[in-house]
């Protein structure tokens, strides 16, 4: 059973291209603070080692691969082509 695991804020790069606008994802609180590259996390949801979510207006949106030309990148449930749910996190500092 995979881990569900919320993201609170991200790191991201210029890039237009959503495969690469999302660097890493991070999240936990109370002392246990992670941080997950997007290629890792990709790894992990698709080894179903774990899940990945966001709340938005206080609902649970999940986190999902996307594929566009070949290249995979995370997005929620309810984007179109870019990640824009998650861009919309504060970013890592």
């Amino acid at each position: 059973m995979p881990v569900k695991l919320q993201i609170t804020c991200i790191d991201k790069s210029d890039s237009q291209d959503p495969a690469h606008r999302i660097l890493s994802v991070h999240g936990g609180g109370s002392g246990h603070r992670w941080t997950v590259s997007q290629e890792d996390a990709i790894r992990g949801i698709e080894r179903n080692d774990w899940e990945f979510y966001i709340y938005r207006q206080g609902k649970i949106v999940n986190i999902v691969i996307a594929e566009r030309d070949g290249e995979k990148y995370l997005k929620a449930t309810c984007d179109a082509d870019q990640p824009d749910f998650l861009l919309s996190l504060p970013e890592w500092r």
